[in-house]
């Protein structure tokens, strides 16, 4: 089975942006600013329906702002260092094809190639749109799966439910 795709900077933002906010804390930021701008947005209606403003202006706009950092701060941070890190990478760039087999998988790219036994892997992952091959708790090849045909997906997932000591690792989306 083998996969050919040339990832582009829209997928890898895609996969930064998807990616933090699978983390606990992203979402518990988010939920802090939308509170923050809430709170600010009620202030000012109430200022502005109020005879006697309790609070400053500049006060509640400024919250109002702070709000709005946290509920899009991993948004803007992914953006801007999904570019970086896609330009500074150049094996990202380049055109690349998985290659599968039971012992695992090789990697081909324009300059670089590179083999890696299914044992060896830390987790294989399937989010909506990416599937994860983690070679370490922080490191992970990404694969878009808007580049892979529904049955080379289906037959490498079966392939791996099938293949003995995977389970512990397989966090597939049936």
């Amino acid at each position: 089975m083998e996969i050919t795709f040339k990832m582009t900077i829209d997928d890898y933002r895609k996969f930064l942006i998807k990616a933090s906010y699978s983390r606990v804390i992203t979402w518990i930021m988010a939920g802090m600013g939308f509170f923050i701008f809430l709170n600010s947005f009620i202030s000012m209606i109430s200022n502005l329906t109020s005879d006697a403003p309790t609070q400053s202006s500049k006060g509640i706009v400024v919250s109002g702002l702070i709000g709005c950092i946290f509920m899009f701060y991993p948004v803007i941070i992914s953006y801007i260092n999904a570019g970086k890190l896609y330009n500074s990478n150049k094996s990202l760039n380049e055109e690349m094809t998985y290659a599968f087999n039971e012992e695992g998988f090789i990697i081909k790219g324009e300059s670089f190639k590179s083999e890696m036994k299914w044992e060896k892997l830390w987790k294989i992952k399937e989010m909506k749109d990416f599937l994860l091959l983690y070679q370490g708790k922080m490191i992970a090849n990404i694969i878009p799966k808007k580049y892979v045909d529904e049955h080379v997906l289906n037959s490498l997932k079966l392939m791996l439910k099938e293949k003995e000591g995977m389970e512990k690792i397989l966090k597939l989306k049936d």
